[in-house]
């Protein structure tokens, strides 16, 4: 018996299964084939996973990400800031060389008297006095030291 003779006498049921067994032939190889890629590919990711140039990406990365949130914190700070220094309600007492113990001090300095500082910087009496009594203190410990 040839080939042919085998072929021509073969039912649609056995080419079903010469075709079946043909496709599970091919199906095989490609998946042999597939394993073999998915295997090199693994290989390959687990080499690039311990690459130091990837850790060194990593560390960047860890590294933008710190700076980014540091910097939303420094604007959160920077806003508390403004809005603490828009609600002062006139604590600062320094105002330049206007406040009212340096203007009296250069008045002193100028030989003004007790009455002078009362008079001019609305002070009261007491506070008058308390600052010409330090006053001439400090100066005193300026000659001394000088």
């Amino acid at each position: 018996m040839n080939m042919y003779n085998v072929v021509s006498t073969m039912t649609l049921f056995q080419w079903g299964c010469v075709g079946l067994l043909l496709a599970l032939g091919a199906l095989s190889i490609r998946h042999l084939m597939v394993t073999i890629r998915l295997g090199k590919t693994e290989k390959t990711l687990e080499l690039t996973q311990h690459d130091p140039a990837n850790k060194k990406l990593d560390e960047v990365l860890a590294m933008c990400q710190s700076m980014v949130g540091l910097g939303q914190h420094i604007q959160k700070i920077e806003r508390r800031l403004n809005e603490l220094e828009s609600n002062d309600s006139g604590l600062q007492t320094d105002r330049g060389n206007d406040t009212p113990y340096r203007q009296a001090a250069m008045m002193l300095d100028m030989g003004a008297d007790l009455n002078d500082l009362v008079s001019s910087l609305e002070m009261s009496q007491a506070e008058a006095r308390l600052f010409q009594v330090l006053h001439g203190d400090m100066q005193n410990k300026t000659t001394e030291a000088g």
